[in-house]
This record gives C-alpha cells, structure tokens and sequence, in this order.
C-alpha cells in the first residue's frame, strides 16, 4: 500500500499508524572491483547477491508488489553515449533518475521547476531521457503508484567535486520549491540521485523484479566498480516508491530507534551551521527531508556532512560513533576524538549495517553493539563481496582469498580507483591524530567530579513535610522505593506487568509521568543486555557548551562541564551554578505559576518560562536551570516534564536548542522513569533535591542505617542502572542519543497538550486536557497548603504496589482474586462467572480494553464443526510437534484427556528423565 501524506494523515487520525514509526529491517550487500577497473560482471554480481536475498525484502500477498529493492552504481559512461546522449567527458556531467507524475501537465511542471533551478545556477540541463522500464511485472499496488520515470542529464563549466557540491545544491532548492507546492500532497516527485560520480536505480519492487523492471542493467554496456544493493523490510511502515533503498550514499540494514531526536536536533542545528563551501545554508534547509524514513534521514545528514567537506570515513564516525568510555581498548587518541565531536553530534542511535559510497569510497560499517552483522570475502580475481550474510554469490573454495565480519563500531572502506583496502586501524589513527584533540579538551573540558568547591551546602529543606504532600509523594514512594535504592544500590524489585488503574481513568490524582510509557524494542530489534555489554554503554553528558558550528573543527569549544552521571548531588549542583571564574554564565528560571488563576496561570506560566529561555539564549547563557524550589501558598509547581518539554520544543522551532543546556531542579522526580522521561525530552541533567532531602531524614530518623553520603551515592546508582535499563529496552547504548528522542507514547492525553507541548508524541485514544493537568497539580499543593486543617501530618498510601482500601484500583484485588481462588477449589461454575462479572463488568475502566464492547453475531449451532472431529486433528497435530509434557497435558483438562486415550492418534507413553511422562508421535500426518 502506497499513500499521499494528504491520505497518510487521515489514515493517522482514524487508526493506530503513525508515520512516526517508518522504519526498515532489510538485507543490504556491496560488491567492488579491486583492480579499479569497471566491469558488468560487478553490475550482475551486485543483482545475483541481491536476488539471493530475497527473503530479507518483504512482499505482498500478490508476490509481486515489494517493500523496495534498488542498486547503486558507478555512472555508466560508455552506456550512455550508446543511449545517443552527448554527454561530455567523465566529471563534467551530472545524472541521475527522477521519479515524475504520472499525469503529464504535472510531470512537465515538475521538469520545468528543474529547469529553472539548474539554470538559476549557471549550469545546463543538457538531455531527458525516458528510462524503459517493463511495467507488465509490477504487482497491483506498486502499479497503482508507479511514477513516470526519467533520467536528466546537466552540465557545468567546473571542476568534478564543485559540480558535484553545485548538484548538490541545485536538488536541494527543487526539493525545497516542489515541498513548498500543492505537488507535496501527492508524493509523486522525487530525484533518486544527482551526482557526477554515482546513480541509483530503485524503485517498489521486489529483489527478483528489479533486473527485469530496469532492463539497463543487463545490457552488457553497463558497466561499474561498485554495486551497492538493498532489499527492503518495511517495518511498520507503508512501503512506496521513494522509501526503496539504497538512497544516495548509504543502504541501512536496521533500525535509527532515536530517530525523532536526531531529526530535531538537526532542526535546531541549522541555525549555527556555517559553510565556505556550500554557501547561503538557508537555500538548504531543511537538511533532513521531512516525510521520510529513518534511513533516509540518515542519507541526508550524512551526504550534508561529506558535501561540506567531511571525508566519509569522519563523516560515519561521528555520526555512528564506536563505544569509547574506559573499558574499550581503543586508543587515548581516538576516545578523545569520539569524546569531542560527541559535544557536537549526538550518536544515531540503533542497531545497523551500514553500506556506503560517495562515488569513489565504498565500505561498511557497524553499529557499536553490532546487533545488525555483516561478512565479507575477497576473492582471488580481485573482488570484494560484503552483505548482511554469507553465501549471498557463489563462489568457488579455490577462489576464497580471505574472509572476515565487520565488528561493532568498526569501518571498512575500499577506494575503487586503485582497489585499496582500508581497515579500521588505519582509518580511525588518521581520523584521532588529524587534530590535536587531546589538548583541545584539556583546555576546555572540566570534570565535574574533580572540581571542588570549599562551599556549604544544606540536604535538608525547611518545609519538608509540606513539600512531600505538594508533589504528591506517598508512603510506597518512600518506604518501596527510596529507601530501597539508598540501602541497596538497585532498583526494587517487584512483579512484572501493572494491575493498576491507567492514570487516565484513575480518580486520584496522577503525576504528569504516569501517562507516558516508554516504547520497547521489537522482533527485529533487539533490546540490550545492560549488565553483559556494558562495554558499548554510558550515561556520559555534557552541559555548558554553547554548541558551535559542527562543520569546522573548532581548537576554542566554548568551556563545558562533564558529567559522568546525570543525576546531580545538591553539591554538584551548587558547583555548577557557581562557575562564574571558568567563564561559565548561567540563567535560573522558575517552573511556578499562580494556583488562583489555574488553567490560564499554567499556560500562561509555560508561555513566559519559553520567553524567558529564549531571552537567557540570546544573552550567551551556557546553561539554564529550571527550578521549582520556591513553592509556597502563591506558587503551584508546574510539573516539570511539561516545563522540560515545552522549553525545548520552543527553542527547536525557534532554531535556539543547540545553543544552551536545559538542568532541572525539581522536588518532583524520585524514581528511574520520571527520570527517564525528563531526559527522554530534553534535559541534559537533573538535581532531584526532594529525594535527597528524604535520605537525609530518613537517615537522622534511623530507617536509613547508613551516613548521607553512602546512601546518596546508593541512590544515584540505582537511579543510573535504571536508567541504563530503560535504554536497554528499546535497544539504546548513550544517554547523549536517548536525550530529546522521546521514544514514548502517551496514553490518555489530548492531542491538543500533546501538540502543544509534546510534539510528535501520540496518544492513541483522547485524554486530559490542560484543566485536568492543573488540576492534578493544585490538588495535592491545596491539601500541603491548608491553612484550615488541624491534622497531623501524614502520607497517604495510595496503594499503587500494594491492594489498600482507599487506594488505587487494582484488577488483582481480594475480590476477584478470592472468586477465582474459589472457583478453581470447587469447581463451581456459578462462582467462576462471579468472577467473570467482577473482572469483564468494572464500576469504571480501568483499562482501555474496558471501553471496548462486541459485536453479537451468534451462527446456528448446526454450522459449528463437531468437537469429535476437532479432536482428533488437534491430538494429530499437536503430538507432530514433538513431545507434550504432563503440565502441558494437564493445563488442556478434560479435552486433552479425551484425547489421549483415542487409539487413533497413535502415541506411546515414554518416562523421561525426570520421571514425567511425555507423548510421543508416531504418525506424519498433522494438522
């Protein structure tokens, strides 16, 4: 299925599809001539390694229309002379296809936006040429989309690398002009490459199509060095034409899972970015083309850095970096080279094999867990075959030179001219030793846990007691899980899966946090393990660095604190704000607003707070504190997701982010995913005073039986190895790429707060609104605030961990569990449908599934197949499966039972080793 944005944004607004979540699982492979010499041979190679690949690409139930399939090769001259165009000698021109309208007034349209551009730009569009293509082989929906596909050919009175930048240049503006036109809507105009070096074809197809759609490539006169190719697997995703890869430079075998981050990050990049080279930047923002895949974001960064100048090798490190914290044996030399650009580039993030060329390197690379593997071999005759597998070309034994696999976070690149390998050593000790990034450091880089401070400072607050009911704090937090993490270093443990009420539909009042879960890695995109690979992860931050321009290499980084864990002491914090002398400036803001005036007072407190932010940019502040120390009877907290949110949303719009640090101060966070979340959408570090203010207590009151600073540091490194957790879980390695990623969902907020405040979040049913925020807010703050109220003070147990009458609703509840409990001991059906009614007929939902209702379409019994005869397939087939244990015997009841003394299944008890029985099949046949 193929569709306009105009259609996928209805499509978004009436299903459970976000374009959100474009992402592909494919099988990619490259294959190079090593005596620099161009060949078909290298062209058919390339399609055989691709079509022994088609079970990494995906298709439709008509086997016919594919997710994409495509190739990237060297441009064949002699082939296109042969085509009867007068092109000029190598370098001097530049092609490349173009997917068009179907519809002929828009396609001439389209043609002449390009025309026009490449004119505006000194050069000559020189020749069109129609591209055959055998269109009989598509599938119905892949036809239903197919462009009009052209080939143009310009020229330039340049040398080849600046018409290369000039063609570069020339795309951009027509993507700019035709993004800015009613033609966006269609999603019918796309240029598939324009380079004087390489071309791509491509197109939704199917590994086994793409040779026989582009009947160019098996003609004889088509010749390369290179043959880069991809089969796509759309993850959850509609596949289209423009999606297939490779894209310009690279084919991606994986998933970007902080993609969302890494495109605003951009966004907020392009106000600082300047270059000699490229000219007036505006003319190509945006660099990341909107309304495309992860993959292609990557492209786009990526072919923007080599344009700029970036080599490619320095291009994919900084972009993909290798782990290099200290258990990495890499040299000083390279960690400090990864450890300065990671100041100015955060990590995409994900599992990935990387496949790349820019026309005269090619290689590949791998992610820093390696969690996408890729092998290669080199043959006698002088080729080079890397893909996502072996065996991908047949090969004779005899003709195998050598054999390898790319390894995490490591590169190999050959030059195809001379047919030149270059390793990893020797590509990443040219990249460490270009620059003297050591001393660069040195000079400008403070260690946050080796600065000392002859300052004082108070882990006690005054109005304690009225603080914790303000921020809603309650028994459990306290006495399950910060005490816990103090004494023990670790997270609690408890059961896995949550009985509780969602925050949405509960009556007590919820923390901001509750309506925000985190999305988790799926089937082809494995989770980490953060205890084993420790090695590839790291809470390692920075704040202070006004972030400069990222395409020049800059001796004088504005001065920068970092931070070996996120979550900052009152020590650290006080530290920070009193680095006046190293030459660091910072702003401290409230995150308070005026309970009288309620909603308005929120919204219009988040509004000034944006103001303020901005203000405190522009003025050359390094770094900027939210705070919500300050609370008192005239000042209601704002929670500080929303205020974290909001600030760093507003500065990516105003293009302002990359300039300045966002450190919160906050009485609210207490446990790992509030932290989490805070990080997930934009703060750089988090001082959580209230939960240090509690330590202290807790350890004068003799619950904590240790001194401050033991259980402090306790609590930090529970927090920390949550965190690493949480990352885990959807396949993230650095804390610097999961910042600002906002790999979450909500559930139950208005799309209004969301698009407000949490852009690019989604909520797949409607929720609270700004009213019902406030009012969650200023509940518990008028309760710590009563002047009126004479009793003593006291936490509420609110009962989200454990069943308490006046607490939270829990589906496990002695009701229900009692009825079951009952039920199973008796056998009484009557007792069974009790607790049926209790658990299927809820006073309130207390999960989404309790909104849902069926339809009743009962059949007649005489339609329903007799159990006989189910019976039998079911004993048949299940016993082809191998053995059946007694447990599993036993959990089927009385059905199975029936079974297994039927003759006709044909099975022999057997005792296995621990005494169990099991059944054994005997026949063939199944279901």
């Amino acid at each position: 299925m193929s569709l306009s944005p105009l259609q996928i944004d209805e499509y978004e607004q009436r299903s459970l599809y976000s374009f959100q979540n474009e992402h592909d699982a494919c099988g990619v492979g490259l294959v190079i001539n090593l005596s620099g010499d161009k060949s078909h041979e290298i062209v058919d190679n390339g399609l055989q390694v691709l079509e022994n690949m088609v079970h990494r690409g995906a298709e439709s139930a008509d086997n016919k229309t594919g997710d994409g399939a495509g190739i990237l090769v060297h441009i064949p001259h002699e082939f296109i002379l042969l085509q009867g165009i007068a092109v000029p000698s190598k370098g001097k021109y530049g092609t490349g296809l173009v997917f068009l309208p179907k519809d002929v007034q828009k396609s001439n349209d389209c043609l002449n936006v390009i025309k026009d551009y490449v004119e505006k730009e000194g050069l000559t569009l020189l020749a069109v040429r129609d591209v055959p293509v055998n269109s009989e082989i598509l599938g119905e929906i892949s036809a239903s989309n197919e462009p009009d596909i052209k080939q143009i050919f310009i020229t330039g009175n340049l040398q080849q690398d600046e018409l290369e930048r000039k063609l570069y240049i020339v795309r951009k503006k027509i993507e700019k002009a035709i993004q800015q036109s009613k033609l966006a809507a269609e999603r019918s105009f796309y240029i598939v490459s324009l380079s004087t070096k390489q071309m791509i074809y491509k197109g939704m197809l199917t590994s086994l199509q793409l040779r026989e759609y582009f009947p160019d490539l098996s003609n004889p006169n088509f010749t390369s060095r290179v043959a880069l190719v991809h089969s796509r697997f759309s993850t959850n995703t509609f596949p289209t034409w423009d999606l297939a890869q490779p894209f310009r430079m690279i084919g991606h075998n994986g998933e970007i899972n902080t993609i969302r981050g890494n495109r605003q990050w951009m966004e907020s990049r392009e106000s600082v970015l300047k270059s000699d080279v490229l000219g007036n930047m505006k003319d190509l923002y945006p660099i990341v083309q909107p309304g495309m895949s992860d993959s292609a974001s990557l492209d786009n960064v990526l072919e923007f850095l080599v344009m700029s100048g970036k080599s490619l090798p320095h291009a994919m490190a900084m972009l993909v970096p290798e782990s290099f914290n200290d258990k990495n044996p890499i040299s000083d030399e390279l960690k400090a080279f990864y450890e300065y650009h990671s100041m100015l580039m955060e990590p995409w993030d994900g599992p990935a094999t990387l496949l790349f060329s820019d026309g005269r390197f090619a290689g590949g690379m791998l992610d820093r867990n390696g969690l996408r593997p890729a092998r290669y071999t080199i043959t006698n005759d002088g080729c080079m075959i890397i893909a996502s597998e072996t065996g991908t070309i047949y090969l004779e034994a005899s003709n195998i030179k050598a054999r390898g696999r790319l390894r995490p976070g490591k590169m190999l690149i050959v030059d195809t001219r001379t047919g030149q390998i270059f390793y990893d050593n020797e590509l990443k000790d040219g990249l460490a030793k270009a620059f003297p990034y050591r001393d660069w450091l040195n000079k400008n880089c403070s260690n946050l846990d080796v600065i000392s401070s002859g300052r004082s400072v108070n882990n006690d607050i005054q109005n304690y007691e009225t603080l914790l009911t303000a921020f809603g704090y309650s028994v459990e937090d306290i006495h399950n899980l910060i005490i816990p993490m103090a004494n023990e270093g670790k997270e609690p443990v408890s059961s896995m899966g949550n009985d509780v009420t969602l925050a949405a539909f509960s009556t007590k009042p919820q923390r901001l946090f509750n309506y925000f879960r985190q999305q988790f890695a799926q089937v082809t995109n494995p989770p980490i393990d953060p205890i084993r690979e420790e090695l590839v992860m790291s809470l390692t931050g920075y704040v202070g660095s006004v972030h400069q321009n990222l395409l020049e290499q800059i001796p004088e980084l504005s001065k920068i604190v970092k931070l070996k864990s996120p979550i900052l002491t009152n020590t650290q914090f006080d530290i920070l704000l009193n680095l006046r002398y190293k030459g660091f400036s910072t702003a401290v803001l409230p995150m308070l607003f005026d309970p009288k005036q309620g909603t308005k007072g929120l919204e219009k407190a988040i509004d000034e707070l944006c103001i303020s932010v901005e203000k405190a940019v522009d003025e050359g502040k390094n770094y900027i504190v939210l705070s919500d120390r300050g609370v008192d009877a005239a000042h209601a907290p704002i929670p500080s997701l929303l205020a974290v949110s909001a600030v760093h949303l507003y500065l990516v719009e105003k293009r302002k982010r990359m300039q300045i640090d966002i450190v919160v101060e906050s009485a609210e966070p207490r446990e790992v995913m509030h932290f989490a979340l805070l990080f997930g959408f934009g703060a750089n570090a988090v001082n959580p005073y209230l939960a240090f203010a509690v330590l202290n207590r807790k350890i004068k009151s003799g619950d904590i039986q240790l001194d401050f600073d033991t259980a402090k540091k306790n609590y930090i490194k529970s927090i920390n190895k949550g965190l690493l957790k949480v990352l885990s879980k959807m396949g993230n390695s650095t804390l610097r790429s999961y910042r600002g990623a906002h790999i979450f969902e909500a559930i139950g907020i208005s799309s209004r707060v969301l698009n407000s405040y949490f852009k690019d979040i989604s909520s797949k049913i409607e929720g609270i609104d700004l009213d019902d925020i406030a009012r969650e807010v200023l509940q518990p703050f008028l309760e710590a605030f009563d002047t009126e109220s004479n009793e003593t003070f006291h936490l509420k147990n609110l009962g989200n961990y454990a069943y308490r009458n006046e607490g939270e609703y829990h589906a496990w509840n002695p009701e229900t569990i009692s009825r079951l409990q009952i039920a199973t001991k008796t056998g009484e059906y009557a007792r069974y449908k009790e607790y049926v009614a209790l658990v299927d007929n809820k006073s309130n939902p207390a999960f989404i599934r309790d909104l849902l209702d069926y339809k009743q379409n009962p059949i007649d019994i005489s339609e329903v197949e007799p159990v006989e005869n189910i019976m039998k397939r079911f004993c048949t087939g299940a016993m082809s499966y191998g053995s059946i244990s007694r447990e599993a015997h036993g959990s089927i009841g009385t059905f199975w039972g029936d079974c297994r003394i039927s003759s006709e299944c044909g099975r022999t008890a057997n005792k296995n080793s621990t005494g169990s029985k099991t059944w054994r099949r005997r026949t063939t046949s199944g279901l």
